[in-house]
């Protein structure tokens, strides 16, 4: 019978050897190490989820010699013997495989690649295409027509052009090219003398092994005389090598390829060797106990029905009596808030749609409003603009809802993709054209709604995500409609002095260089600094050029005037393109306010992002970033108020270390840093200086970032053994911070993840990756989220608390306009100031409680860079 699709066949044992190798020595707490079979069930799964195949088998090397022993005893004998560690664990590699409901193959006598050349032969036969997953290069002499080798390691694809641009010899002679040189780790003997080189010539020049023997017994000249010698005298040899090398597709495999259909549902038993390991995350993957599925099983989601397309008055009567519906709105003029009305495509799970154009929205009006606000589940992509699109055409939004685009975001906040097409891609059933229309989108929403809420619950995400995240959709938008106003006239007087300092630093450089540059291109300054001046660089871009980027600059600076010149230059330029002339282009001319637009799917971290124009980075630390900060104003008769939480990242490592020193410091309202100071240069607070105060607030915020020794020296400016020094005594005091952090990498390596306080999960794949950047990167991220995610989480926390009881404040009045971190800038009117500072405080400190106090600093002014501080 002739079938369709790909079948995979996975060497188990390669990916074995080359997991215990790539990862970390992990144990449970029973002391098993499992790292290995950690490393290879991920692998596995990532292969399953990343090609979608049709069949899939892992194929496993039996115990004991197989025939090949049992021709050449010494075969394999200069392997050197199995670490005991891995030997444990390539004994229950097959158990759990078999668990997760893969198809397995094992055969005493023979190896997994005598299977796998079995099972490909009667694969195409059955006429599928065939993909052996195998880094093993004897596993080439199957590459031909329908079958392929993937060497994951490396990302290659063999077919037969890869095997012939690789080894210089077709697929169907590697065993011939394999026998002549032999292979070291199999201890197959090859031909003395010949090396790849020479055997490639001799099987392009003769063609195969064979009709090499015969033209070096006839003492072709072709053949250099050592080589035809050796030929002659190891015939053989090499003979009974090509024996050894070829494998056996004729193995008396049982398992048939039409058992080997992927139909992902893992065994009971599963539950308890995830357990046994103590692999959570892949109890997530899989949808053992709490989980996230990455992987779906087939037919697991709902499908969405074919779409089609029906009046408008016909879909509202359908709707009307539904439990649920997907939306999709688009703008039918102009943008963002000068909008002048929107589009909508609504869709049942059906597949019945319709499409309300401007006239079809003013003639359904009533009926709509009423739909739209009524007890149905909305499903949408982004329901914050789909909001403002309905605002805008005078509709609300209310009632139950679901984002799909916000809920994709809190199973996996570091995913690259959160567009419709991608959310859809990943998951089995029905995709999208390329380019979908509003109907099509709408309908494919209630089906990916209920997979996903699914997911979330399975996750443990569904607080996060009902509880944090929801609401705040109708709270940024409230903020994003009232924006914040700008000082104009001072902002245009402001373009005029910085345009005077970048005149005047332009001048100053090109007298202090004796030439002019432009200060704006990289290139020219590149040439004043490494040719004109002979500065040594400090250090070279990807492309090999000398950088002038800013680490350079500052380290320059020691050495001559001119890049210190050109620091000041950049800093003014910066803030004169991305600030002043950024915020003077978006200001709205009637109202005379700027309005952001806040990102909520933005970060890895749960932290907001603020575009067009981003608010969440306007300078604060240098005089000239002040200026920009000044700009921004209460309206008459109004004050801004800043309410800002106080060193929040460090009472959170404080709550989740349980570090005692730390938690003292916060509990009894001492100066943190003077606290560290003391405590790590081992004085009296009273004799804390100003330096040690600083170094030690460098180490307090360094941890949380992953400071290395490196990054402590460049930022103190202090030699690196020195600062290694304070590292060393900032954990030897705050011994609990330094377990929590270790005890932290231990889980995310065996999660692939972390949780913030909330519950928030930061997927982390990358955590074991064998490449030092990388798993240096990711181990960083590792300590930072649950820090910094559970900071964004309570300001969230906050936001919302706030938002419930802001009506009853301030006369109404009272509105919030940024969050920035850590703070909530409000703007009300002045005489509701003192009454609405204190229960702004209160909330905020009471939104969440840790196990130390939690603070937040108060300050108002009538602009948002001369504030004084409230009590």
């Amino acid at each position: 019978m002739r079938t369709e699709g790909r079948i995979y066949l996975v060497d188990a044992h390669a990916y074995l050897h080359r997991a215990y190798h790539a990862m970390p020595p992990l144990k449970n707490a029973a002391g098993e190490p499992v790292g290995a079979l950690f490393g290879f069930a991920k692998t596995l799964l990532g292969l399953i989820r990343r090609e979608k195949p049709d069949y899939f088998a892992v194929c496993f090397d039996a115990p004991g010699p197989t025939f090949r022993h049992k021709k050449f005893e010494q075969y394999k004998a200069t392997r050197k013997p199995t670490e005991p560690d891995l030997k444990s664990q390539l004994k229950l590699s097959r158990e759990l495989t078999a668990a997760m409901g893969l198809p397995c193959a094992e055969l005493s006598g023979w190896e997994a690649d005598d299977i796998i050349a079995t099972l490909s032969r009667r694969a195409v036969a059955a006429g599928l295409e065939v993909v052996v997953v195998s880094g093993d290069k004897d596993a080439l002499q199957l590459v031909g027509g329908p079958v392929k080798v993937l060497n994951e390691a490396k990302g290659v694809v063999y077919d037969p052009g890869r095997v012939s641009e690789k080894f210089g010899v077709p697929p169907e002679r590697i065993v011939d090219y394999l026998a002549i040189v032999g292979d070291s780790s199999d201890n197959v003997p090859g031909v003395p003398g010949i090396g790849p080189v020479g055997a490639v010539k001799l099987l392009i020049r003769f063609g195969s092994l064979d009709a090499v023997i015969e033209a070096a017994k006839k003492g072709d000249p072709a053949i250099p005389a050592k080589a035809a010698a050796s030929l002659r005298e190891n015939e053989e040899k090499v003979r009974f090598g090509r024996e050894l090398v070829t494998l056996d597709a004729d193995a008396p495999v049982p398992l048939e390829v039409s058992s080997c259909r992927l139909d992902f549902r893992p065994r009971p038993e599963l539950s308890g060797l995830l357990e046994r390991f103590e692999f959570h995350s892949l109890r997530r993957e899989l949808g053992v106990g709490a989980a996230v599925p990455a992987v779906p099983a087939k037919g697991a989601e709902p499908a969405p029905s074919a779409l089609k397309i029906v009046p408008a008055k016909e879909l509202l009567k359908a709707a009307a009596k539904a439990e649920v519906f997907g939306l999709e709105a688009a703008a039918a003029e102009g943008d963002l808030l000068d909008a002048g009305g929107c589009t909508l495509a609504l869709a049942l799970p059906d597949g019945r749609a319709a499409h309300f154009g401007t006239a079809e929205l003013r003639t359904h009006r009533a009926a709509l409003a009423e739909l739209l606000s009524g007890a149905a589940l909305k499903c949408a992509y982004d329901l914050k603009d789909a909001g403002r699109l309905l605002s805008s055409a005078g509709l609300e939004l209310s009632g139950p809802v679901f984002d799909c685009r916000l809920a994709a975001w809190c199973l996996d906040p570091g995913r690259e993709r959160l567009d419709l097409h991608a959310l859809l891609g990943s998951r089995p059933g029905p995709q999208l054209e390329e380019k979908p229309s509003p109907e099509a989108r709408a309908a494919a929403l209630p089906a990916l709604a209920a997979a996903l809420r699914a997911d979330l619950e399975a996750g443990g995400l569904l607080k996060v995500y009902e509880g944090l995240e929801l609401p705040l959709i109708a709270i940024l938008a409230d903020m994003e409609r009232a924006g914040i106003a700008l000082d104009v006239e001072y902002l245009q007087g402001l373009r005029e002095e910085f345009a005077e300092v970048l005149s005047g630093l332009q001048k100053e450089t090109d007298a202090l260089a004796g030439c002019e540059t432009n200060l704006n291109s990289p290139k020219q300054i590149g040439e004043l600094l490494y040719g004109k001046l002979g500065l040594k660089p400090f250090k070279k871009t990807k492309g090999g050029a000398a950088s002038t980027d800013e680490e350079s600059l500052q380290a320059l600076a020691a050495e001559h005037p001119v890049p210190a010149k050109i620091l000041a230059y950049r800093e003014v330029a910066k803030l004169q393109s991305t600030y002043v002339e950024g915020l003077l282009s978006k200001v709205s001319p009637s109202t005379r306010r700027v309005h952001t637009h806040f990102e909520q799917t933005g970060t890895a971290t749960g932290r907001l992002s603020s575009q067009d124009p981003n608010l969440q980075n306007i300078p604060v630390r240098t005089p000239l970033g002040q200026k920009i900060r000044r700009a921004f104003v209460a309206g008459k008769g109004r004050v801004l108020l800043s309410a800002d939480y106080s060193q929040i990242e460090l009472r959170v490592l404080a709550h989740l270390s349980g570090d005692p020193a730390l938690r003292a410091a916060f509990s009894g309202g001492e100066d943190v840093h003077r606290r560290t100071a003391a405590e790590v240069f081992g004085v009296k607070e009273a004799e804390v200086t100003r330096e040690m105060r600083r170094r030690a607030k460098a180490v307090n915020f360094g941890i949380i970032y992953g400071q290395t020794p490196h990054g402590l020296s460049r930022e103190l400016g202090i030699p690196m053994a020195e600062a290694k020094d304070v590292i060393e005594r900032y954990f030897a005091r705050y011994k609990g911070v330094k377990t929590w952090i270790e005890k932290t990498l231990e889980e995310a390596r065996r999660e692939e993840s972390v949780r913030t306080l909330f519950g928030r999960v930061r997927r982390l794949p990358q955590i074991n990756e064998r490449n030092f950047n990388v798993r240096s990167f990711t181990e960083r991220a590792a300590v930072n989220t649950p820090i910094q995610g559970t900071a964004a989480d309570l300001i969230k926390a906050a936001m919302i608390a706030v938002h419930a009881g802001l009506a009853k404040q301030a006369g109404g009045k009272a509105r919030l306009l940024l969050q920035v971190h850590d703070e909530l800038l409000f703007e009300l009117p002045e005489g509701a100031l003192e009454p609405f500072a204190r229960w702004v405080k209160g909330e905020m400190e009471g939104a969440v409680r840790l196990e130390i106090p939690v603070l937040v600093d108060l300050k108002a002014g009538a602009d948002w860079r001369d504030m004084e501080k409230r009590s």
